[in-house]
């Protein structure tokens, strides 16, 4: 050996002495993540590819599987913690929280994985099998659908172990000693493993897993699902216009004549004490809320951690139970059928006092009731327990899908194809009722059943199991603590009480009276109304000031004033926003 020649590492060298290769913690918390990173991007990636060529059931995916094993698991208490918390963004708070567990677990891997490869490589097969247990959780997942989890985590688990192998050099060493010794020394790596090496293979790591993860997506769907969407023509509607719902007034008609088109109900036909602003919507306010919610804006409140993705050539809906004539239909066989529209507000029963988990659009499809008729309806059933493709599951009372509130199998909304994320190809709408009780998308099944053998999925976690929409209202603007000009401020905003309607609504200036607002027209009781109230802010003084809002219903009862969350069947309370007058 020459003076020039580095000394080769010893097992007696100390950390931090020349001839020490003691590898730093980050290098390896950075190989554990990429381990965890590969072993489920593989996975996605192969799962891809598998659904793609049909040898996969799409829900092999494992992240997906993931994220719909929690929310299956999750209390229900911390569900609507969840939704109050994050709103319509739930799921997407859901994926960071997965991605953030993630990074903690492949840290932790790579930690032990410094002192003991065998016992980094035990964690991560004890993940592989925790996601393969998720998949198996899947609706219509067999034992086949876990090839992809199982060879991302051969990809994951080869690569850790190879990443903190030890160098050459250190394994002559190891073979140099005794058996026992070299057992013991062969897991260890704290200092053996090179810390550039390290690096170099974290890095690998961390481009392959991208790369996975970025192919993955690439990947066509199994069936093109928005292809799939986009070709389907909705049938006419009756003779091509809206209809009114049963005993429903349109503008400028007079009681007991009949519509003979499209229009929207006066509000002077139903309230005839009360000022309308025109049997139009939409009246010209800033930040008011459109009659009409887009679809693009129409809230979304579901457990669907991954949208299910069905096409109508693989969609078919089975009507069974407590019936005489049980039945199936396919989809050509559906848009067969007699086609309605109707306009209705639906309403999350998790939405707060003022929350935006609220929407009003038209919808177009076939009344439940049809399909019930043809199934004959057996004596004793009173429900109707409704199942989507990922076993999603609602009961609901039987009398709201025969009455005349003309609840819909709906196949469009708002003159298009359901969003697949709204559920198509097919989903259920029931005026007045929240959606958890009442709106299952994604629907393949209707069984009429009896309540007292049935409960649903929300249900099930202790909530109301009726779930009537209770009245509310909503100021839209002024915004909260928004300083307002002296002169005259419209406070609008909307209101609902569906199937029943909106008779009033009054808002209330800190607490002096409450006075009338001014409504706009509305579709039918099944839909929400606008108001508007001129404020004339000069004969109040400058500094804070409170308004709130309460709507009365077409029976005359009040909203309910009193606080309470949205647990079990709803919130309650007056909505009310703090301003400032300069």
């Amino acid at each position: 050996m020459t003076t020039h020649e580095t000394p080769p590492p010893t097992s007696s060298s100390a950390p931090g002495q020349p001839g020490t290769r003691q590898t730093n913690v980050w290098p390896a918390i950075g190989i554990g993540i990429a381990a965890v990173g590969l072993t489920l991007t593989a996975a996605e990636l192969i799962a891809a590819v598998g659904a793609w060529l049909g040898a996969f059931n799409p829900a092999s995916a494992p992240f997906s599987a993931l994220g719909a094993a929690f929310i299956s698991i999750t209390p229900g208490w911390l569900k609507e913690f969840g939704i109050g918390l994050f709103g319509q963004s739930d799921k997407a708070a859901l994926a960071v929280s997965m991605v953030v567990t993630f990074l903690i677990v492949g840290a932790l891997i790579g930690v032990i994985g410094r002192i003991n490869r065998m016992a980094a490589a035990g964690i991560g097969a004890a993940l592989v099998v925790v996601t393969g247990i998720a998949v198996l959780s899947r609706p219509d997942v067999s034992g086949g659908d876990l090839t992809p989890t199982v060879l991302g985590g051969v990809a994951g688990i080869w690569f850790l172990m190879r990443a903190l192998q030890p160098s050459d050099d250190v394994y002559a060493q190891i073979h140099a000693g005794s058996a026992t010794a070299r057992s013991t020394a062969a897991s260890r790596t704290t200092y053996t493993m090179d810390r550039r090496k390290a690096l170099r293979m974290s890095g690998t790591g961390a481009v392959l897993a991208i790369a996975a993860g970025g192919l993955s997506r690439l990947v066509p769907d199994v069936a093109d699902i928005q292809a799939n969407r986009a070709a389907v023509k909705l049938p006419p509607v009756g003779n091509g216009t809206s209809t009114p719902a049963p005993g429903e007034l349109v503008a400028g008609q007079a009681p007991g004549t009949t519509s003979t088109g499209p229009s929207y109900a006066a509000d002077s036909a139903t309230s005839p004490s009360k000022t309308a602003l025109s049997a139009a919507v939409d009246p010209p306010v800033p930040d008011l809320t459109p009659y009409i919610t887009p679809n693009e804006h129409f809230y979304r409140i579901d457990t669907a951690f991954t949208v299910p993705r069905v096409t109508t050539d693989e969609w078919h809906l089975k009507v069974h139970g407590l019936v005489d004539e049980p039945f199936e239909i396919t989809w050509a066989e559906l848009l067969a059928m007699p086609q309605v529209e109707r306009t209705v507000t639906l309403t999350c029963v998790s939405n707060e006092v003022g929350g935006d988990l609220a929407g009003n659009a038209v919808w177009q499809g076939v009344l439940v009731s049809d399909l019930l008729k043809r199934a004959k309806i057996q004596r004793g059933a009173d429900c109707l327990f409704s199942t989507s493709v990922d076993n999603f599951s609602v009961a609901t009372p039987l009398a709201a899908m025969t009455d005349s509130r003309d609840s819909l199998l709906a196949i469009g909304m708002n003159g298009s194809p359901l969003p697949v994320e709204h559920g198509f190809p097919a989903r259920l709408v029931v005026p007045g009722l929240y959606g958890y009780v009442s709106a299952t998308k994604w629907v393949e099944d209707l069984e009429v059943a009896k309540f007292a053998e049935v409960t649903g999925y929300w249900t099930d976690l202790g909530w109301s199991a009726l779930g009537p929409i209770k009245t509310a209202s909503r100021i839209d603007t002024p915004k909260y603590d928004v300083t307002l000009p002296a002169g005259v401020v419209p406070v609008a905003g909307v209101a609902w009480a569906q199937h029943r309607g909106i008779d009033a609504v009054q808002v209330q200036v800190d607490d002096g009276p409450w006075q009338e607002a001014t409504l706009s027209g509305a579709v039918s009781a099944d839909t929400w109304r606008q108001w508007v109230f001129q404020w004339d802010t000069k004969s109040a003084s400058s500094g804070k000031h409170t308004l709130r809002c309460r709507a009365i219903d077409n029976t005359g009862a009040v909203q309910d004033p009193t606080p309470a969350s949205p647990a079990p069947n709803g919130a309650s309370g007056y909505h009310q926003v703090p301003v400032v007058l300069a």
